[in-house]
């Protein structure tokens, strides 16, 4: 089965209305944790089956070249630097930018096939 980590901050909210503790929270799935902000975010690469990165907008992708780094694999949306950054099922997974059933996609498409992770 696979976890969902959510190892980083809460500082960066979407919205009023969402943070990522209580979105977590909201699964009810005992495979979803939440760490916070960590120390070490090597380690935490290391746990994790697979890093999404959902971004509507993205300048560089400096989270997804550091998962990528410690060998985790990466779904993330075709948007700004990640889509410079990912070369879409060479070194992840690319989807557009606010598709969510594209994202279940990938995430379902990088669980399955050890090949794409």
């Amino acid at each position: 089965m696979a976890r969902l980590i959510w190892p980083f901050g809460t500082g960066m909210e979407a919205g009023p209305t969402w943070s990522a503790p209580g979105w977590v929270r909201s699964l009810s799935a005992p495979c979803a944790v939440h760490r916070g902000c960590v120390e070490n975010a090597e380690e935490e690469y290391a746990e994790m089956d697979v890093l999404v990165v959902p971004s509507l907008e993205e300048v560089f992708g400096r989270v997804a070249l550091e998962a990528m780094r410690n060998g985790c694999p990466v779904a993330a949306s075709d948007t700004g630097g990640l889509a410079d950054l990912i070369e879409d099922r060479r070194n992840g997974l690319l989807f557009p930018a606010g598709d969510s059933k594209a994202l279940a996609s990938c995430v379902l498409a990088l669980a399955a096939d050890e090949a794409l992770s």
